[in-house]
């Protein structure tokens, strides 16, 4: 942490790509009314362990709800895209079988 002046504070982290993608800047700008600002810089690659997360709806693959997760994320992102899901697609449509399927992704 470094203090810039009586006002502002510079805070440096390490965070995964992927995480700052999906939620990370909305959340910055939210909780500080969007006075904070943010930049980053890549520092590198790293083996990691990921799966593959695969929404099916009705048996069948979604391409666009499938994606790369933290092994340890698996669970939780999973449960976020099924109850995004459960509210979106209206009841009385159709009947879903909506079903989540991971894949180990070996590093190399």
């Amino acid at each position: 942490m470094e203090f810039l002046d009586e006002l502002r504070v510079m805070l440096r982290f390490r965070l995964p790509l992927a995480e700052i993608i999906t939620d990370f800047y909305d959340q910055l700008k939210s909780t500080s009314s969007g006075y904070a600002t943010f930049d980053y810089e890549e520092d590198g690659w790293e083996r990691t362990n990921v799966e593959r997360l695969t929404i099916l709806l009705n048996k069948k693959p979604v391409d666009a709800l499938s994606f790369l997760v933290h092994r340890t994320h698996v669970d939780q992102r999973g449960r976020e895209v099924v109850r995004m899901l459960k509210q979106k697609i209206h009841r009385y449509t159709k009947t879903f079988c909506v079903c989540v399927l991971w894949l180990l992704i070996h590093p190399m």
